[in-house]
């Protein structure tokens, strides 16, 4: 091929100017035969923009088959870039661009394609910002938590104690109030506190009423209660039980009982002399070993 003919060749008369943004939007095939279109209907177009391309030309100039070119089509008219009708007789197929659809689809394209760019870059930055932020806190955090948690522990148990304070307080206050307010004698009570103290000195104290309750219904009277508690304390029990006294009593008069069984068999009071054997020897006839 001489120079010549290949410069023509490769001059820009020869070649197919296809804008990027539209490529963008609708793929290179679909812009290299919408940029046909559009160059034809700048010489073929009438007044109101119509124009008629035949798909064997179409094919010449962009070596895009009939199949390939009916889909391209079918997807501008979706679009709206490109409109479609069958005219005349014999029957051709006329196109219209639609100029309005093509600029806002690039510039939207192009508006869209910036704004997610900007986006992106936004939560790129924002991440970063949030990661740096974040770890800054969550360091300030794990070196906070072990004195924190050290403090909830510490409010934790100084809390509790307070309660468990309380409520013994609580608990001897409701005790002294019930025995005080008894319509009873002032000797009944006194006994009555004399027992609290008892369970406090075994380490087993009273906290509520109803011990107190159980004691006024098991021995109503000084007497009766005087003795349970003297023996409750020999005994070291914790409870005052009137079956328990009542056992005690039984015990303890059979053991006196046989004290005096054993006393009244002893001999030692009918031992006799060794005068008086030897006389009832002598009068029975009896020898002496």
């Amino acid at each position: 091929m001489e120079d010549r003919t290949l410069k023509q060749l490769l001059m820009s008369s020869s070649y197919f100017v296809l804008n990027k943004q539209i490529v963008k939007a609708i793929g290179i095939e679909a812009g290299f035969l919408l940029t046909i279109l559009i160059e034809a209907s700048d010489g073929l177009a009438n007044e109101d923009g119509w124009f008629y391309k035949t798909s064997p030309s179409l094919e010449e100039e962009t070596g895009l088959s009939n199949h390939k070119q009916s889909k391209i089509i079918e997807e501008l008219t979706k679009l709206g870039i490109l409109e479609q009708e069958n005219k005349g007789m014999p029957m051709k197929r006329y196109f219209r661009i639609n100029f309005k659809k093509i600029e806002e689809l690039v510039f939207k394209t192009q508006d869209l394609k910036n704004s997610n760019a900007s986006i992106k870059e936004n939560e790129k930055q924002g991440f970063k910002n949030f990661e740096s932020k974040d770890l800054k806190n969550s360091n300030a955090c794990i070196e906070k938590i072990p004195n924190n948690k050290e403090l909830n522990n510490n409010n934790l148990k100084n809390n509790n104690l307070l309660k468990e304070k309380n409520k013994k307080e609580k608990s001897k206050n409701e005790v002294e109030t019930y025995i005080n307010d008894l319509k009873l004698n002032d000797d009944y009570k006194q006994l009555l506190f004399r027992y609290v103290e008892y369970r406090k000195s075994i380490k087993k104290p009273i906290k509520t009423i109803v011990p107190i309750k159980k004691i006024l219904k098991d021995f109503s009277d000084w007497f009766s209660l005087d003795e349970a508690i003297n023996i409750a304390m020999e005994k070291e029990w914790q409870g005052l039980e009137p079956e328990w006294i009542v056992k005690y009593k039984q015990s303890k008069t059979c053991n006196n009982y046989g004290n005096k069984i054993a006393e009244s068999k002893d001999t030692s009071q009918f031992l006799v002399d060794d005068d008086y054997i030897e006389q009832m020897n002598r009068r029975y006839g009896l020898k002496n070993d």
